[in-house]
């Protein structure tokens, strides 16, 4: 399942991303995919007035493979602090990543955090797509009646998360048995700028993040991946914080 790309309302002018603490740069340039270990990441903004391409199942080529596993994986938001950037560690967040709300806690060090999105069930580790969403309310615009009363135009966006494992079996000379498993993750979020759209009123956008990372499969070993963004037209707002901590079980 493809998901299209919207123009956005603010320009993101920094993007970082970190896997078990390893850094790399967005590949924004159309590089093919990062190899085993390494993860790429690309983030945009879209206008409130447009949805996000999120919760719309699809059909994906199927898998001659299956390897059933318990899949979870949880989608985090910190607003985080300036001043604690610099010392976002991918790989102290895996350590402190044994459960879901001890990694909750870890990232309130760097910010107010909150869960966004919980996934919790059986996968084919070859060929799987998940997905969550909703539909937000957004206010587009606003008028006083002859009363005095403000009377909002209102839309809805779409946003969530959507989810994509695939598996491959590693060469043979690698003399492993566990596939190498690549998750691809979409999502669609709503933020708040300090521009005002009315009076009074802050202007709504739509966050589009793209993370995806290749791994050796590992039961019962938590991952972490991470992406920080930030805008350029907009300094009084804080780095956006995003992690995903997922896992498989037998």
């Amino acid at each position: 399942m493809n998901a299209s790309r919207f123009t956005g309302l603010l320009l993101l002018s920094c993007l970082l991303f970190v896997v078990a603490g390893c850094r790399t740069p967005a590949d924004s340039l159309g590089r093919p995919p990062a190899p085993e270990g390494q993860s790429r990441a690309s983030d945009a903004t879209v206008d409130a007035s447009t949805n996000p391409p999120v919760a719309r199942p699809g059909q994906s080529q199927p898998s001659p493979h299956v390897l059933p596993a318990h899949f979870q994986a949880t989608v985090y938001e910190v607003q985080a602090y300036s001043n604690r950037l610099s010392s976002i560690d991918g790989k102290s967040l895996a350590k402190q990543a044994g459960s879901a709300d001890s990694l909750l806690k870890a990232l309130s060090a760097y910010g107010p955090a909150k869960v966004l999105y919980r996934f919790d069930q059986p996968v084919n580790v070859f060929s799987e797509s998940l997905t969550l969403g909703s539909r937000e309310p957004v206010v587009m615009g606003s008028r006083t009646s002859q009363r005095g009363e403000a009377i909002n135009t209102v839309t809805y966006q779409q946003v969530g998360a959507i989810i994509r494992l695939s598996g491959r079996i590693p060469p043979k000379e690698t003399r492993r048995q566990g596939p190498d498993v690549t998750l691809s993750a979409e999502l669609a979020v709503l933020g708040n700028s300090d521009v005002e759209m009315i009076p009074g009123r802050k202007a709504t956008f739509t966050r589009n993040l793209s993370i995806d990372h290749t791994e050796e499969l590992a039961y019962g070993q938590p991952r972490v991946m991470l992406a920080v963004s930030s805008t350029a037209t907009d300094q009084q707002q804080p780095a956006t914080l995003y992690v995903i901590r997922y896992l498989f079980n037998h």
